[in-house]
């Protein structure tokens, strides 16, 4: 009989779909858009830091519809460090120009498969594959 392959339960996943509120975004001088965009290339830095250093993964997904304008997808290895993202980016300037669409928390599912092919630790290696649409 073949045994059940064991999981283990991998990195919090938090899936962030915004809209931005052309509006008020357009409302600004060309100094405060300045402004909020390098508060959020501060944030975009620090979140390549932590996936420089193997601590989580961060990618941006421009959206093509009415729903969203773009999709934040964060890997992070505890909830807390999710929770922290999320509130700092949602302190920011920019966010203020932003309206949360839809948002959702997911565990990744690792089994053992993986770990059998490669030496590497599976919780130790969370990458996004990043590019510009998701489907």
């Amino acid at each position: 009989m073949n045994k059940v392959t064991q999981t283990l339960d991998g990195w919090y996943t938090l899936h962030d779909f915004r809209s931005i509120n052309w509006n008020s975004w357009k409302k600004l001088s060309i100094k405060d858009r300045q402004l909020d965009l390098n508060e959020l290339r501060s944030c975009l830095k620090q979140w390549g830091s932590l996936e420089e250093q193997k601590l989580g993964s961060t990618a941006i997904y421009t959206i093509v519809g009415q729903k969203a304008d773009f999709y934040f997808l964060h890997m992070r290895d505890t909830l807390e460090e999710l929770n922290e993202l999320e509130n700092k980016f949602n302190k920011t300037s920019f966010a203020d120009h932003t309206t949360p669409v839809y948002s959702y928390l997911s565990v990744v599912e690792l089994s053992n498969y993986i770990t059998k092919s490669s030496d590497s630790d599976p919780l130790q290696n969370p990458e996004i594959i990043g590019g510009h649409f998701i489907c």
